[in-house]
């Protein structure tokens, strides 16, 4: 009796994360971490003090502040007093108190000034530093994000948070570019995380489209190819496909998972064996085997309306 090989050695790689370039791959943002430490923002030549919350001081200079941002400088064309009392590393400078976190601070400090590039390696570092980037109303420093937010790593590891960034901060190509990967992972799975607090109904309705259409063509494709044998029943094939559908359909894991895909088939095809057998045909099992594998493929691969998501 010939059984089906479960752990069938098919590379599957998904063709839209294989297509980004090497540059948007997150380790492209990491740099060195040398380079990273070697300015800490203690220089003897600032002219001004930045203190956080957590009294973190960044000696800083004025003229570069102003540059980068407008709200820097509209705060600093005020005049600065001097502190009642001097603490360790302020040097008797003007200090001004902001309510940034010392690591949002960085982050904008290290994209202002023209030192090596902050490494940034979670969403909700990168969520953050949109937010005081836009806070401080710097000039295009959020396009130098861009790259990053739509990186091989986000997308395959949270597609539904990276298009809900795009959305919420209108960057209408980064959101088409995750529209196909967050409607892959199904809406049933999505979480209330802050960045979708500030995305529209209709940028939700949109990923909601991309799933139905998703479903759409993988029962398309679950019914259309081609399996058959004429030496099995017609009755296994007939109640195959249907069971096939159901199972297939409930989730959207089969869009982005090539091993779930695989599992659910060959648990239908044992299944349905067991109720309408395949006579142990040597053909047929080997026919659907190559079903098997090829619908997994073609699900993976199934696109997706980019104008539904633009």
């Amino acid at each position: 009796m010939v059984r089906f090989i479960r752990d069938v050695s098919v590379s599957h790689q998904n063709p839209q994360t294989a297509a980004l370039p090497a540059s948007t791959h997150l380790t492209s943002y990491q740099g060195n971490r040398s380079m990273q430490q070697a300015y800490q923002f203690t220089s003897n030549d600032a002219d001004i003090v930045l203190r956080t919350p957590e009294s973190k001081i960044f000696r800083v200079h004025k003229n570069i502040l102003s540059i980068a941002s407008s709200v820097f400088r509209d705060m600093l064309a005020v005049p600065q007093s001097l502190p009642e009392s001097t603490k360790e590393g302020e040097c008797g400078l003007p200090v001004v108190d902001v309510h940034d976190s010392a690591e949002d601070l960085e982050v904008l400090l290290r994209m202002i000034y023209p030192v090596a590039f902050p490494p940034i390696t979670e969403l909700d570092a990168l969520s953050n530093a949109f937010v005081i980037l836009d806070k401080y109303h710097t000039e295009g420093l959020q396009e130098r994000l861009k790259p990053l937010l739509i990186s091989s790593t986000f997308l395959a590891t949270d597609p539904m948070r990276v298009y809900a960034i795009a959305c919420r901060w209108g960057f209408k190509a980064e959101a088409a570019i995750a529209a196909p990967y967050a409607s892959a992972i199904g809406i049933s799975t999505f979480t209330c995380v802050d960045d979708m607090r500030y995305i529209s109904g209709l940028d939700y309705h949109r990923i909601a489209l991309l799933a139905q259409e998703r479903r759409e063509s993988g029962r398309g494709e679950v019914l259309n190819k081609p399996a058959t044998c004429r030496y099995c029943p017609q009755s296994f094939y007939d109640n195959f496909r249907p069971r096939l559908v159901e199972r297939l359909l409930v989730g959207n894991e089969m869009f982005h998972d090539f091993g779930a895909c695989m599992e659910v088939c060959f648990d239908v095809v044992k299944e349905t064996e067991t109720k309408h057998g395949l006579a142990n045909c040597t053909h047929g099992r080997s026919h659907l085997e190559q079903f098997v594998i090829s619908l997994a493929k073609s699900l993976q691969n199934i696109p997706t309306s980019q104008n539904t998501a633009a």
